[in-house]
């Protein structure tokens, strides 16, 4: 866990390289990071509660703070002393009442930023207010009436003209709310879907003109006290995906898929004849979900059996879809944002052969899969995401968090993202380890 007060350090050791001089901004950073509370601790990584990093970074130094998203969870057990509601994986003896699924929010995937405020996103319901410089915590996000406590999903899209895409899924009802918002956060529109699978879904894609989401055969079939105990992997069931028209919010084609599990999706395009082509981070089942991320709450080191591939993803319009492995490890993928929903190239983390290690390495991959260029680090390390980042002369540059578990050690880095082999452009060191991360997005000064 994190400590309680927060993070603080006004400088950051620079401990290689030198920052490129045009690298000015905030690169916010979210993630799951109190696991304890009263003599208890959480059973899965997913469970805890969401803290909120901010480096900024000036051309020649960086700093750093981080802070607790100050939830009603997170205020009413602090006040108890004790976990009091059920969240991921986990259920606390004599729970308190649930009216919402805010009761329950964590704040605890991802970040969106929009000027002075950057909210911390869930899956389950509202997006949560921080002021974006102080990250001290504003209250829950209400778009619209209808749509207070509806579930809001941590990886929103946005489109080159600053559009925001999202969606969010009710695996209970068989429900899923669309949503387009301005680059200001202002929602323009919104919609209901029914009859989606009762599936957990983390993630979608967009393309110039569509919307496509994801359903995997791990359903709700309820009985569990935690959510992640209602759900069931069948693996003789298909995958299903949603082609949704930007103009109507409508479900126009539907497509399925052998049975796999997936958190992640690249970028995605379509060429002139509505052929829609994307990649995803593909799990064979849902062994991670259950079994390794509960595992690393007990000390157990990761197994190296139950992790992510590449997967090229093909939907024709005549209704076929082809999806096609090539082997390789892949996590947590990321475009440059001026370039998404176009034919472009995509970073992401891995590793190169299997074996007892997480992601120790930063991959390019073009369009079509190939893998262009990678950055191999030592296997003690564990990369996280590493997101594209615009200097003030229009230049991309990758940052990202790593941790040396070798040394206890957690560094924020930045690369070159067409030169990722030499290796990072500038490392600083932490004062103190970070709890693992899950998403961040990094916005320019102005």
């Amino acid at each position: 866990s994190a400590p309680l007060e927060g993070f603080d350090t006004p400088r950051l050791n620079l401990v290689s390289g030198a920052p490129p001089p045009g690298l000015r901004g905030v690169y916010h950073l979210n993630g799951p990071a109190l696991f304890e509370r009263g003599g208890e601790r959480y059973e899965h990584w997913f469970d805890g509660d969401g803290m909120v990093h901010a480096f900024t970074l000036d051309g020649t130094s960086a700093a750093h703070i981080g802070r607790f998203v100050r939830t009603r969870k997170f205020k009413a057990e602090e006040a108890a002393g004790r976990f009091l509601v059920p969240s991921f994986a986990f259920a606390p003896d004599a729970p308190g009442t649930v009216a919402s699924p805010d009761d329950m929010n964590v704040a605890n995937i991802s970040v969106l930023p929009f000027g002075e405020d950057v909210w911390a996103l869930w899956e389950g319901g509202s997006p949560t207010a921080l002021d974006a410089r102080t990250l001290e915590t504003k209250g829950f996000v209400s778009l619209a009436e209808p749509l207070t406590g509806v579930p809001f999903s941590a990886h929103p899209r946005v489109s080159p003209d600053g559009t925001i895409w999202n969606f969010g899924s009710s695996p209970f009802t068989g429900q899923v709310v669309l949503y387009e918002l301005a680059s200001d956060g202002a929602l323009r529109r919104w919609a209901l879907l029914d009859g989606a699978p009762k599936a957990m879904v983390h993630d979608f894609v967009t393309t110039e003109r569509h919307l496509v989401i994801g359903f995997p055969p791990f359903l709700r079939v309820g009985g569990g006290r935690a959510y992640l105990d209602q759900f069931e992997w069948r693996g003789a069931e298909p995958r299903t995906y949603w082609v949704i028209s930007k103009d109507t919010l409508e479900v126009v084609r539907t497509f399925e898929l052998p049975a796999a599990f997936q958190f992640h999706h690249f970028n995605a395009y379509e060429e002139e004849d509505g052929t829609i082509r994307f990649a995803a981070a593909v799990y064979d089942d849902v062994a991670f979900v259950e079994d390794e991320a509960r595992a690393a709450m007990r000390g157990r080191p990761f197994s190296g059996r139950h992790e992510a591939r590449y997967e090229a993803i093909t939907l024709y319009p005549d209704g076929r879809a082809v999806a096609e492995r090539d082997g390789g490890y892949a996590e947590f993928p990321v475009a440059d944002p001026r370039l998404v929903e176009t034919r472009t190239s995509s970073v992401h983390v891995g590793r190169t052969e299997r074996g007892r290690r997480f992601s120790h390495a930063l991959f390019r991959r073009s369009a079509t899969g190939d893998v262009e260029d990678v950055f191999l680090d030592d296997p003690d390390v564990t990369m996280g995401e590493h997101v594209f980042a615009r200097a003030t002369d229009g230049r991309p540059w990758l940052i990202g968090t790593s941790f040396d578990t070798a040394r206890g050690r957690t560094t924020l880095r930045v690369f070159d993202p067409a030169r990722l082999e030499a290796g990072p452009a500038a490392a600083w060191e932490l004062e103190s380890p970070l709890p693992l991360p899950l998403h961040g997005a990094f916005t320019p000064s102005v």
